[in-house]
């Protein structure tokens, strides 16, 4: 996992050393994002890969020496993704390394002793302006990511002596100093203390930057690195517990956030996730599936506990914990590259935990049941799988013009999933597309059938509607999403 995550990163950072090598000089907004997409994504992937090198690097063998001479490159492009959630999750995921570390004076000297040339790598990405500016010129971008290259080549090689260095210098230190339990106990109510009452000065003024929108000073990102905004966040927290309270029970079920930011959004943004997982399952799902999944999520760290970790499953566990907090203020656990990296951390700690002797075999009637659920579960997966590609086929199709094809793809659709809004609406855009206003009305009309509390069927039905049902669909259409511009143009005309 550490050389998958640490090789997606670094072919990240590599579009912006070798430009010309690797394609575009980055997104419109600057932010490094490739190859997963979004950098917040390859932000904590990076935390994910930084937190595996660092228990990596203070594991005996020659694994260590490669471990830490990456670290420096996965910092740079951990910068230049400007993800400020991920060095929250990674600040986390540090404390847990050293928490879970069998060796942590070792661990924190070689944390200390890499700090120095990850924070030089940092600082010299942040004097190369054409890094992380929006739409750099080719040659500036190129020059600029050679230079970076070449000082990052001399920081790799003196990261990869540390390891050596750290083991040198404790074989030859032993400290002598003691401090008493009254001393600790003193130096750790003072700092109770003055975290208190830094939090009493500043909880304002943090929790009103974490509402304003994200300041950012002309091109340079650094601002937004910064900032303490939370980027619309506190709305979209505010919408999903208006959820909670209005569905405590039970929830209002799974997916149906987006339809509530639709009808309380205070902007024309759409929003399908919460950027809050457990918040947005406990809206959705109750407090029943909140549960399951916290259950499921913790049983790697229960794991965790029954046998103490070496350095590698120390770094697995910071990684797991860094990735179980990011998903607390961002939406990315839905990106597959990055849940599978953090899932394959949680799995080497479920193994870890096993014990040493044989398990009890399960007996026939409970492995049958199991099976037979199991076999439910997969067949329901690939229904809507099946429903999902027929979908996919019939908009492809639409696009190309290929309108009987596209007719064909949406009707299977409806056959495969007939619960669904999205196979109607797939028929009746194509019945749209070939002129049949009135078959294109009756397959919205069934898809409001299917669910009423989505506003897009409604829309639809109103373009092909007139008179009092076109004034209804869009009055409806409306009442779900006040803030839609293009029912607000229908109802102009």
């Amino acid at each position: 996992m550490l050389i998958g995550a640490s090789a997606t990163a670094l072919w990240g950072l590599a579009t912006r050393l070798v430009p010309e090598h690797f394609g575009s000089v980055g997104p419109p907004t600057g932010q490094l994002a490739g190859p997963v997409g979004y950098w917040n994504a390859l932000g904590i992937l990076t935390v994910i890969a930084l937190l595996l090198a660092l228990g990596a690097a203070t594991e005996t063998g020659r694994t260590r020496v490669v471990a830490a001479a990456v670290v420096p490159p996965l910092a740079v492009t951990q910068y230049l993704t400007f993800s400020r959630g991920a060095w929250l999750a990674f600040a986390v995921g540090l404390a847990i390394l050293v928490a879970a570390h069998p060796r942590k004076r070792r661990a924190v000297a070689t944390g200390a002793a890499l700090a120095p040339l990850a924070a030089a790598g940092i600082w010299l990405a942040s004097r190369a302006p054409p890094l992380r500016a929006p739409s750099p010129s080719l040659d500036a971008a190129t020059r600029a990511g050679h230079r970076l290259a070449l000082e990052l080549a001399v920081l790799c090689l003196v990261a990869a002596a540390i390891p050596a260095a750290v083991d040198r210098a404790g074989a030859r230190w032993t400290p002598s100093l003691h401090v008493s339990q009254r001393t600790l106990r003193a130096i750790a109510i003072v700092a109770a203390i003055a975290a208190l009452f830094g939090f009493v000065i500043f909880a304002g003024r943090v929790y009103d930057a974490f509402r304003s929108p994200t300041v950012t000073r002309g091109a340079d990102l650094n601002a937004r690195l910064l900032s303490a905004s939370g980027n619309a966040r506190a709305d979209y927290w505010r919408i999903a517990w208006h959820d909670v309270t209005a569905h405590p029970a039970l929830g209002s079920g799974a997916g149906t956030y987006e339809l509530r930011w639709y009808r309380e959004r205070p902007n024309v943004f759409g929003a399908r996730d919460a950027h809050n997982l457990y918040l947005e399952k406990l809206a959705e799902l109750g407090p029943a599936g909140l549960c399951l999944l916290l259950v499921a999520l913790a049983a790697p760290l229960v794991a965790l506990r029954r046998r103490p970790p070496n350095a590698l499953l120390a770094g697995a566990a910071a990684a797991y914990v860094a990735f179980l907090a990011h998903a607390a203020i961002d939406w990315d656990w839905e990106m597959l590259t990055v849940t599978l990296a953090a899932l394959a951390c949680g799995a080497a700690l479920l193994a870890s935990g096993r014990p040493e002797s044989a398990p009890s075999a399960l007996g026939t009637p409970i492995r049958a049941v199991a099976l037979a659920a199991a076999a439910a579960i997969a067949a329901f997966a690939l229904l809507g799988y099946a429903a999902a590609t027929a979908l996919d086929t019939s908009e492809r199709d639409l696009h190309a013009r290929h309108f009987a094809a596209a007719e064909r793809a949406a009707k299977r659709a409806e056959r495969l999933a007939p619960w669904a809004v999205g196979p109607w609406a797939a028929l009746g855009e194509t019945q749209l597309a070939v002129g049949d206003r009135a078959a294109a009305a009756r397959s919205f009309r069934r898809a409001i059938s299917k669910d009423r509390a989505d506003w897009f069927p409604w829309y639809e039905l109103a373009l092909v509607s007139s008179g009092t049902e076109r004034q209804a669909a869009i009055l409806e259409g409306l009442r779900r999403n006040p803030r839609a511009p293009e029912l607000a143009a229908l109802r102009g005309h």
